[in-house]
């Protein structure tokens, strides 16, 4: 229901998440309540988003779901294993853990939630694996055409709302790997992200980011400011996205203030590396 409402109506999640840890204080643990353990953490490391101050903020829910995570060996939970490693490993555990990590259990749990019919969380792990992998360094070739295999089986299952994202992110990595050639097709991936649905939003959202990052890799600073003020007007972005691309932002202004040294650019670096400096104290 969670991850539904996250999708639909996304002010309901924290409250359904204290429920569900309610319901497990009053009633002990069962492979149901360590799920609700995730999605409360997952909702804290999601919330006040837009503070700098993020240290103190997602200590104590990564810890939370690490208990969590770790306590699935000890109950029979192989039919929420594939959703549980989407919410760890693709939403929490890359706050503190190495992303690379993060993405060999990801992979883990698409595998999983594929053999117990989840496709839902199966999709979403592979998602997630894509996008660490991509922001951590991963090989374009080899991702690449690890996300056209993911895109063939979401096709095959018709599954829209990840086929979205996997277009996203295949246009992205084919951008990189040809420095731009193929930015002129866009597969289509632009009119999928219309509308006023809290899911189009979202994709806008990812979509601003994609654009940011090809923008910065293809050393186009002025267009990388563009979309990252995009991205960060929305209030629909992710706390992970939102440090990842202040950091690219960070870097590009030193560009721009090569052509205009105006107070708002010599802001840039200065706030990036604040909130960096934050989410470094946190990792530490």
């Amino acid at each position: 229901m969670t991850i539904v409402a996250y999708f639909v109506k996304p002010e309901v999640v924290l409250p359904i998440c204290c429920r569900m840890v309610e319901l497990t204080l009053a009633r002990g643990v069962t492979k149901h309540s360590l799920m609700g353990l995730l999605q409360y953490s997952a909702a804290l490391c999601q919330r006040s988003r837009h503070k700098t101050e993020i240290a103190s903020e997602v200590q104590a829910p990564c810890n939370l779901a690490k208990l969590a995570i770790s306590l699935l060996d000890r109950i029979e939970s192989s039919d929420i294993i594939g959703r549980a490693y989407f919410i760890y490993y693709g939403l929490i555990a890359h706050y503190a853990e190495p992303i690379q990590s993060c993405g060999k259990w990801l992979s883990k749990g698409f595998e999983a939630g594929m053999s117990n019919g989840d496709t839902f969380s199966a999709f979403f792990c592979a998602t997630q694996r894509i996008r660490l992998i991509l922001i951590g360094g991963g090989n374009l070739s080899t991702l690449l055409r690890e996300s056209d295999y993911y895109l063939s089986v979401v096709e095959q299952h018709g599954n829209i709302v990840s086929k979205r994202f996997f277009m996203m992110y295949r246009q992205t990595i084919r951008v990189l790997i040809d420095k731009g050639a193929s930015n002129q097709n866009d597969d289509g991936a632009n009119e999928l992200c219309q509308g006023d649905s809290f899911s189009h939003k979202r994709m806008a959202e990812t979509m601003n980011f994609h654009k940011a990052l090809q923008s910065f890799w293809l050393g186009y600073a002025e267009r990388c400011h563009h979309y990252v003020l995009k991205l960060l007007q929305t209030n629909v972005i992710g706390r992970h996205h939102r440090l990842i691309i202040l950091f690219y932002h960070g870097i590009s202004s030193f560009t721009m203030l090569k052509r205009q040294r105006t107070s708002k650019i010599q802001q840039i670096p200065k706030e990036a590396i604040a909130n960096l400096r934050a989410a470094g104290e946190q990792i530490n």
